[in-house]
């Protein structure tokens, strides 16, 4: 597997198959919702991801052990950020709101990654492009509180809203701290480390689930769902997403971030049924026009 993706090592090819993956991960947790809870769902999704690739660099990865044991607090930072918290945020969310809320409040990443990159990294960002991150929270609020704006007075977040919010701010900070990634390790090392991180946090999260909501009937459309997610948008996703971001860096990948609920919504509205409402158009108007904005100036700044 990670030799066909060196066959395909262009950064624009990686993040399209990336994002495409990663839209269907929204579209098969809001179909199996009320089949399989949100933990359960994330700690077999890691476990998979994590069986299959151990075979291929287990060797690889006790050799990185030292690096890996130096960059120990950047590992973890990650393993929990990307791995464990994101996705089960995601599928929380996904129980109490559509697919296609998700998607869209998800294109508020690239405008937290600059967030990030300029408050916890120091990164020196024009203050012109402040006003495309404000432009791009605002479409946020229009999407969460579904075109309510007066909402907010009252705290009017849906439960699945909060969960997304927070999903989004979490893998933001993964894609900023991707510059943190100890760099003396293999990359297939670093993602089995994340990986195995993933899975020993929320095991115990999982076994309090399975107790209190019971376990999971395996059935086509379950089995289905859990090799999809533990190989598409875990294993090919994250090896092609992290290479890309290390070829290009965050600043230029995150933008291709807007091609996940592109992807996603499309998906949805084929599988699953769900329509877009004016606010989805309006709030993803004023984040695409956000992102144009804050992009483009760091591109004219660069140049």
């Amino acid at each position: 597997m990670p030799s066909l993706l060196r066959k395909l090592d262009h950064p624009v090819l990686l993040l399209v198959i990336t994002m495409l993956l990663w839209g269907g991960n929204s579209v098969v947790g809001r179909a199996v919702r009320e089949d399989i809870p949100p933990v359960t769902l994330a700690f077999w999704r890691w476990t998979i991801a994590a069986a299959v690739v151990a075979p291929f660099v287990w060797r690889q990865f006790i050799k990185d052990l030292p690096a890996l044991k130096a960059g120990w607090k950047e590992t973890l930072l990650l393993g929990l950020t990307g791995v464990a918290l994101f996705n089960t945020f995601l599928y929380e969310g996904l129980r109490h709101t559509t697919a296609i809320n998700t998607l869209t409040l998800q294109s508020a990443i690239p405008a937290l990654v600059l967030v990030i990159g300029a408050l916890i990294f120091r990164e020196k960002i024009p203050g012109r492009i402040w006003g495309g991150v404000l432009l791009s929270m605002l479409g946020v609020l229009v999407i969460a509180t579904h075109g309510e704006i007066g909402r907010l007075t009252h705290l009017g977040f849906g439960i699945g809203e909060v969960w997304m919010l927070a999903a989004v701010a979490v893998y933001a900070l993964y894609t900023a701290a991707l510059r943190l990634r100890p760099k003396n390790a293999h990359p297939m090392s670093f993602l089995l480390a994340t990986f195995l991180i993933g899975v020993i946090f929320l095991a115990p999260f999982y076994l309090w689930e399975r107790g209190a909501r019971g376990g999971v009937d395996l059935t086509p459309t379950t089995l289905a769902a859990f090799l999809y997610v533990g190989l598409f948008p875990s294993l090919i996703a994250y090896i092609a997403f992290n290479r890309a971001v290390e070829a290009i860096g965050a600043p230029a990948a995150s933008p291709y971030l807007h091609l996940t609920p592109l992807f996603g919504i499309l998906l949805a509205m084929v599988f699953l049924g769900e329509r877009p409402e004016a606010y989805h158009f309006i709030g993803g108007a004023f984040i695409a026009a956000g992102i144009f904005w804050a992009t483009r100036k760091v591109r004219t700044q660069e140049t």
